[in-house]
């Protein structure tokens, strides 16, 4: 169960946030 639970939370969650954390340093980087 533990172990389903934090691949499925990491596969699914660790993309998105990284995705808005990039987003957010290549605007910091554009401005």
């Amino acid at each position: 169960m533990s172990d389903e639970e934090g691949g499925s939370s990491g596969g699914h969650g660790g993309p998105v946030w990284l995705l808005t954390y990039c987003d957010l340093i290549t605007l910091l980087v554009a401005f």
